[in-house]
């Protein structure tokens, strides 16, 4: 079974999508931190009032558990196309995430160390759906839509991070980010900036990690980005906080749990549910893709509970949050919201959710 765009099937898989910038992830507490200068993405989905969510002054939801993935233990792929529209290859979209994720690996935590985490990139998809198969291979996939932008007519958003999830404990199971090079006017290098592949790639890879938008401009988690500008390539002290709140550093001196960052059910660079792999086609020629495997990973000090858990088809029902980063005119503002999506019977603990980026007077990062 594939959870496809728009769609999610199961009692309890949630779908949320998170656009520039980041909603709470981490430890598994029932209430992020209301004080902090950062945000999480959470399980509750704060536009559905049956849910009863709770948002704070500084915008962070603090109700549901944080998302995170186990073990701090994940791996992402660039499409293997770049963006021709723009004339950016794949091997620059790839040097640019992996600084990007880079970024956030090597925070400097204030207590010492660096954040328990560890994205490996499992190198170029063939593919450019954004989705999640229940019972096939999987890829984390970053990609850039020239000509195929699906969430807006009018080429207001600017960037979508959708991430898959168990509702019962926050444990990400796959993240997907994709870049509106259609109506952006991306670039990369530091002459003639404008919208700033870097800046952007990693604002959602904050997302991809679990945090959410903040009501503060510095941040690179902020909920603002204007055009030309570059800081939001390098982190600041909240997002800083929020990145090591989420994977707490180990003890000096313990040994890092071993990582296995194969995407949940096995890579599979075609994105293909086994439904649709050519292989299945007598008419085809036999090629296959992708592995058995679960992603699994042992759970750190600030995300306990049992990462391996099969879901559990009598768990609570899950919602789907689309949103979404804005890019506009001169400065850009970015904003939240969320629109819930029933579940079918069947993922009964998982759920999807949406942020983006839109392209108004600011440009904004909306996570509907």
């Amino acid at each position: 079974m594939s959870v496809r765009r728009g769609s999610a099937s199961g009692t309890g898989l949630a779908l949320r999508a998170s656009g520039t910038g980041l909603a709470l992830s981490g430890a598994l507490l029932l209430t992020a931190p209301v004080a902090s200068a950062y945000c999480r993405t959470t399980t509750c989905d704060p536009m559905s009032p049956s849910q009863g969510c709770t948002i704070d002054a500084e915008g962070c939801e603090t109700t549901g558990i944080p998302l995170y993935w186990s073990g701090g233990c994940t791996s992402y792929s660039v499409a293997d196309d770049g963006s021709k529209l723009h004339g950016i290859s794949y091997d620059e979209v790839q040097a640019l995430a992996n600084k990007a994720v880079a970024q956030w690996m090597a925070a400097k935590c204030p207590g010492g160390g660096n954040p328990d985490l560890n994205a490996q990139s499992t190198g170029p998809a063939e593919c450019r759906d954004s989705g999640f198969n229940l019972d096939s291979g999987n890829v984390n996939l970053t990609v850039l839509r020239d000509d195929d932008w699906f969430y807006s007519s009018d080429g207001e958003t600017l960037a979508l991070t959708t991430t898959t999830y168990d509702t019962r404990d926050g444990h990400l199971l796959d993240a997907d980010i994709e870049i509106n090079s259609q109506f952006a006017e991306l670039t990369t290098g530091d002459d003639g900036v404008v919208d700033d592949l870097e800046s952007i790639l990693t604002h959602e890879f904050g997302h991809f990690f679990g945090l959410a938008h903040v009501n503060d401009d510095a941040p690179t988690m902020s909920t603002s980005h204007k055009p030309g500008d570059t800081h939001k390539r390098s982190l600041d002290i909240d997002d800083i906080d929020g990145i090591c709140a989420t994977y707490p550093p180990k003890p000096t001196g313990s040994a890092s749990d071993a990582c296995d960052a194969e995407p949940r059910n096995g890579f599979d660079e075609d994105c293909l549910p086994d439904e649709e792999d050519p292989s299945d086609d007598p008419n085809e020629d036999s090629s296959s893709s992708g592995g058995a495997g679960d992603s699994g990973g042992a759970g750190n000090p600030g995300n306990p509970g049992d990462p391996d858990a099969n879901p559990d088809p009598a768990a609570p029902e899950a919602t789907n949050d689309d949103g979404g980063c804005a890019i506009s005119g001169a400065p850009r503002r970015i904003g939240t919201g969320s629109a819930a999506i029933a579940l079918l019977a069947g993922l009964a603990a998982y759920a999807r959710r949406r942020r983006t980026i839109a392209k108004p007077a600011l440009k904004h990062f909306d996570a509907r």
